[in-house]
This record gives structure tokens, sequence and C-alpha cells, in this order.
């Protein structure tokens, strides 16, 4: 659980139970019953979500703990694939590759360059933009 949680929960100014929540609880019933005083109250309130915090940290860190060796052994098992794949001549691989695409990449300049030979002619474009177009000079 988030670490801002459980610090949202807990007050360091009040005690706690260990984990054990069901003391907390019993705590604030006693003194609930014992003292109609709000002070104390909320003194025995504070007690239980310290407990709370404390409960909380500890099924996470049980539930790290469980989950620390089985996220090892699939980081291992990563690693290793990585690495298989990688000492399998990567370089050879990726040269193929490039060899037997090159003229798809190599094409498309060529393309382009017809392209704007064939559709668009510079002269005739600067043609119409001045056709209309005056100048004068004076002296």
């Amino acid at each position: 659980m988030s670490q801002s949680i459980i610090a949202s929960l807990r007050n360091n100014l009040f005690a706690d139970r260990g984990d054990d929540i069901a003391d907390a609880l019993n705590y604030a019933d006693m003194v609930f019953s014992a003292s109609p005083d709000k002070a104390h109250c909320y003194t025995a309130l504070c007690v239980v979500m310290n407990t709370i915090a404390n409960a909380i940290e500890k099924a996470d860190a049980q539930r790290a703990e469980q989950t620390a060796p089985a996220q090892l052994a699939l980081d291992q098992l990563i690693d290793q694939r990585i690495k298989k794949w990688a000492d399998a001549e990567l370089d050879t691989r990726v040269g193929d590759y490039l060899n037997a695409n090159i003229e798809d990449h190599i094409d498309v300049g060529h393309k382009i360059k017809e392209y704007f030979d064939d559709e668009f002619d510079l002269e005739e474009a600067v043609k119409e933009v001045l056709k209309d177009a005056s100048i004068s000079i004076d002296i």
C-alpha cells in the first residue's frame, strides 16, 4: 500500500498495539467505557489508527517477501532470453534485414525526385506567380 496512506494514518504522538488490531480495538473499547473525556477517546482512536498502519506495513512486507523470489526468477528468465537473442548473431540478422530491404529505402528518395521532376516545374511556377506582377522604378 502507498506509504503516504500509511503515513496519513500514523500519529507519532500516540502509542500503538504493535500490529494487533483486535488488541487496539479492545483498548479503545475499554477507554470509551471508562471515560467520557474526549481527549481520552481521541487517544484511544489514535492508538487504533497507529496499530492499523503497523498491520498494513507488516502485510506489505510479507507480500514483498513472497513475491520477491517469483520476481527474481522472472527477471532471470527475461535476462536469459535477452542474452540468447543477443548472442544469436544480432549484427548478422540486422545486416541481412537491411540488405533484403535496402532497395525500399533507397527507392523512396528516387521516387520523391521523380515526383517533383514530373509534377512540379519550378520555371512554370515562377512565371505563374509573376505573370501579373509589375515593377516600377523611380529615379
